[in-house]
């Protein structure tokens, strides 16, 4: 049985997870008791989730094979994604003509 077989709330992947509004995001799936992936670049500053039953993992939104790879991990172990919270911030820079 898989990890979203067994979890009635199923699996999160939240970005942006180690501050702000993602933090608390993935902070309060993981005591509601969903098995969530707070993603980020900066897995230190995920103390919280992990302290509240969460999973924190490596991710640069901006760069794709980072993407890949935290994908294929939550997929390996956890059989998929049932909810995302995309939160993590990009910026582009640059002129507007």
């Amino acid at each position: 049985m898989s990890s979203r077989e067994s979890n009635k709330l199923g699996v999160a992947l939240v970005t942006g997870a180690s501050s702000g509004i993602g933090k608390a995001i993935a902070v309060r799936l993981a005591q509601l008791g969903c098995k969530t992936y707070g993603a980020a670049r900066h897995p230190e500053k995920m103390t919280a989730s992990a302290e509240a039953g969460g999973h924190p993992v490596v991710v640069d939104v901006s760069d794709a094979v980072s993407i890949q790879d935290c994908v294929s991990a939550i997929l390996l172990e956890s059989g998929g994604v049932d909810v995302l919270v995309n939160v993590a911030g990009t910026a582009l820079y640059g002129s507007v003509e």
